[in-house]
């Protein structure tokens, strides 16, 4: 197991690096001139770089050199690395223009969408060797399906508060996968928040599988990031309410409350035509307000959460 796992973290590195090589390779010439790969991305013919254009020469490669460093989080931070350079490579300004007026398809292949498929497949490799690390027992898979159920649950109409006719709702519905997210650390909570919770609220909203990827997998995957903070709000040592797990626990909810606006802003951009920060504002209105009602939540349930975290632990051992 460990030898297939650490060929597909090589082969997912290796896609990080190749990304990053067609940033540099000398891909295009006309009218006398050499263009790289950059040049011909960025949509300037002086590479001039903006911060999308930055993110995205740099996160293949970034997120390679993480993967290779094999720390305990190394894959599922490879992994969202990954997932950001692909979103960012979708969203660079003006690429579009350029290419209408001065490219041609195999220009748009080679430099563009090649980049994108190889930041999306390792992601999917940096994904496999995480879980891998990651069996799941069967009191895992109970309590993950109880806790999504939960979730299903508090989605339904009647309680929440719906706003705009985009999509979108203030509710609780948060609340039991940010505890599944502590309970099962990053990974599976992302199995749990993003695939298993994200698919079926999916098929229940009827907005579309379309909408899946950004609204519904990155949207609610991203608040399996406070599974990453685990060690410091749960743990053996942690008996009840602190200050310091209070603090890494409000740190843990704002990263992924921003993760999952980010995903939902980039979802409007794609998919509704916004622009990004009318789509940000928009989704602002609702994020925002739940992720207030939910943090203070979790807070009250602190304690709570510290006992069953605990008294699962002991009957376990």
């Amino acid at each position: 197991m460990n030898k297939s796992t650490n060929i597909i973290r090589y082969i997912a590195a290796g896609l990080g690096f190749l990304a990053t090589l067609f940033f540099i390779l000398p891909l295009y010439a006309g009218n006398g001139s050499v263009y790289i790969g950059a040049q011909i991305i960025f949509g300037f013919q002086g590479a001039n770089l903006d911060m999308f254009s930055f993110l995205s020469f740099l996160l293949p490669s970034a997120a390679s050199i993480v993967l290779l460093i094999k720390t305990k989080h190394s894959e599922s931070l490879a992994t969202a690395l990954f997932l950001l350079s692909g979103l960012v490579l979708i969203l660079l300004p003006d690429f579009l223009v350029f290419f209408n007026d001065h490219l041609g398809l195999s220009m748009i292949l080679t430099t563009y969408v090649i980049p994108i498929v190889l930041s999306f497949m390792a992601a999917l490799l940096g994904l496999t060797t995480a879980i891998s690390k990651n069996s799941f027992s069967t009191y895992q898979i109970v309590e993950m399906a109880m806790l999504v159920g939960i979730a299903i649950v508090l989605d339904l109409p009647g309680l929440k508060i719906r706003i705009g006719a985009s999509g979108g709702s203030i509710g609780f519905t948060m609340v039991p996968l940010f505890i599944l997210a502590l309970r099962q650390g990053p990974i599976k909570g992302f199995v749990g928040t993003g695939m298993v919770y994200g698919f079926a609220t999916c098929i229940l909203d009827g907005w579309g599988l379309v909408t899946y990827p950004f609204d519904y997998l990155l949207g609610y995957g991203s608040l399996a990031l406070l599974g990453i903070f685990q060690p410091y709000i749960v743990n053996e040592k942690v008996t009840k309410f602190n200050v310091k797990g209070m603090l890494f626990l409000c740190l843990g909810v704002l990263i992924a409350i921003a993760g999952r606006l980010l995903a939902s802003t980039l979802s409007g951009v794609i998919y509704y035509e916004f622009d990004f920060w009318g789509s940000l504002a928009y989704n602002a209105t609702y994020i925002l307000p739940s992720a207030g009602i939910v943090l203070a939540v979790l807070i009250g349930l602190y304690d709570p959460i510290i006992r069953m975290d605990r008294m699962a632990k002991s009957r376990l051992s």
